[in-house]
């Protein structure tokens, strides 16, 4: 039997409603139980229930998998005169079911997702015209099923495009930036050193002392904004083709915090680091310096709408023979308890502009994570705020 949707069957069952369809064919078919059942790994989802407060059952245990696996209608009249003793006996215990009658879903790439079902608690025969309404309720579920897919494939392919247009632009302007700063920035530091020589032969030594310490002041704004410059280039690019690269985790957050001091300086936000000095980890630096970026511009954003007067950051490692374990932490709002099941999800956002999720997206974040063969999670046990990157060290 050919594999399961590719996505998360979830998605499905929390989105789409069919309830009309399970009370309808209730209805017509004269039965106790009208239901749809969507598989997942050895699970069987129930949705748009009627008579059925069951959410799921274990996929081994049920009668439906005859019916999905063999493609085709499945009647049984009588439970209790069935053979499949095992079955009977289960479905009798747990529902009382006497009469079971279901047909499969079966998308148009041919993949079966579940199945359409009715149940009764006494002994019942499905005349020509049921069973022909069951089929053909079957086939309006997988068509919008079907066009379903469709949408979030269409969803995909328009949200790479806008994500790939915006990584582009960056890239571009930052590129552009980086030109025009950095050939203006090379004149002003050489003439710099040029003054800096006359103005030591040509003034005495106590002013040129005063001078020095204004040209020092000068020479690390201009080192300042060299660092700048580097650290625009380095993420203004992102690639699926980036080298692995040994780098000092330490490093990398300094490279990250260098952006930000400012910005959390003006915000009075405090940086904890409580991370391994001389710890190096084999990585893609760019996409994994995105990846803790954006959860530090998350944690910064938390904390403007704080109330809290004492603001902080904390990032702390982790390191033993086994796992690195990265911790991002924050005393900011938090999040709502009514999105945490759905933060890594694709195309789900806290801080919506023109529907377009800002920054890179925790989904695209535990995406980039999981390529480097690590994970991304939401640590629900927390006091604050904790995301943590998990990466096994193990070869």
């Amino acid at each position: 039997m050919k594999s399961f949707l590719n996505f998360d069957p979830k998605r499905i069952l929390n989105e789409l409603d069919f309830s009309e369809i399970t009370k309808t064919l209730s209805i017509i078919c004269k039965t106790n139980i009208a239901a749809l059942s969507i598989k997942h790994d050895n699970e069987l989802f129930f949705m748009s229930a009627k008579g059925l407060k069951v959410k799921k059952i274990s996929y081994s245990e049920s009668l439906c998998k005859y019916s999905i696996e063999n493609k085709k209608l499945l009647i049984i009249e009588n439970l209790g005169k069935d053979k499949k003793n095992l079955y009977n006996l289960y479905l009798r215990k747990k529902f009382k079911i006497v009469f079971y009658a279901s047909f499969p879903l079966i998308l148009k790439n041919g993949i079966v997702i579940g199945n359409i079902l009715v149940m009764h608690r006494k002994t019942k025969i499905l005349n020509k015209n049921q069973i022909t309404i069951l089929k053909n309720y079957a086939k309006i579920v997988t068509n919008i099923i079907d066009l379903f897919q469709k949408n979030i494939e269409l969803e995909t392919i328009n949200y790479n495009y806008i994500k790939e247009s915006r990584v582009n632009s960056i890239s571009m302007l930052s590129s552009g930036i980086s030109h025009e700063i950095n050939t203006p920035l090379a004149i002003i530091s050489g003439k710099i050193a040029i003054v800096d020589e006359k103005i030591k032969e040509f003034v005495s030594k106590e002013i040129n002392s005063k001078i020095e310490k204004d040209f020092d002041t000068i020479k690390t704004g201009i080192e300042r904004i060299r660092k700048i410059i580097i650290s625009l280039r380095k993420f203004s690019e992102i690639s699926d083709d980036e080298p692995y690269t040994e780098n000092k985790l330490i490093d990398i957050f300094k490279a990250i915090f260098f952006l930000l001091e400012k910005k959390l300086q003006n915000n009075k936000i405090k940086i904890i680091l409580n991370i391994d000095q001389d710890f190096k980890l084999k990585c893609r630096l760019i996409n994994l310096s995105h990846v803790f970026f954006n959860l530090i511009i998350n944690s910064y954003e938390s904390l403007l709408n704080s109330l809290n007067e004492d603001k902080w950051i904390k990032i702390e490692s982790n390191v033993n023979d086994d796992d690195l374990v990265i911790k991002f932490i924050d005393n900011g709002i938090g999040l709502r308890k009514v999105d945490i099941d759905k933060i890594m999800e694709p195309f789900f956002s806290t801080k919506n502009i023109c529907n377009i999720p800002k920054g890179l997206g925790l989904s695209i974040a535990k995406g980039i994570i999981m390529a480097q063969k690590g994970n991304l999670y939401y640590d629900n046990t927390a006091n604050f705020t904790t995301f943590i990157v998990f990466f096994p060290l193990k070869k």
